[in-house]
């Protein structure tokens, strides 16, 4: 896990869980390092275990992950009627 640097003694942090190499926070991570928010990546592609609660963090961001080429957005999200 990564940690921050600076934050607040208050900030408990947050938890990014992180599914692809390929997606991070990008410009969300400048938001929170400027907020001084403290977070943790949790790399689940690489076989990190994706904690069952929270604890004494602040929050939880749940990065998505690439799509494959062949799926559908129709398929996963609307039902013909």
């Amino acid at each position: 896990m990564d940690r921050t640097q600076g934050a607040s003694k208050e900030n408990h942090g947050v938890i990014v869980l992180q599914h692809a190499e390929s997606e991070n926070l990008g410009t969300i991570e400048d938001v929170l390092k400027t907020g001084g928010v403290t977070f943790d990546y949790v790399r689940a592609f690489e076989g990190q275990p994706i904690p069952y609660a929270v604890g004494e963090s602040s929050g939880l961001i749940i990065m998505g992950g690439p799509w494959a080429y062949m799926r559908r957005i129709d398929s996963l999200f609307y039902a013909e009627k």
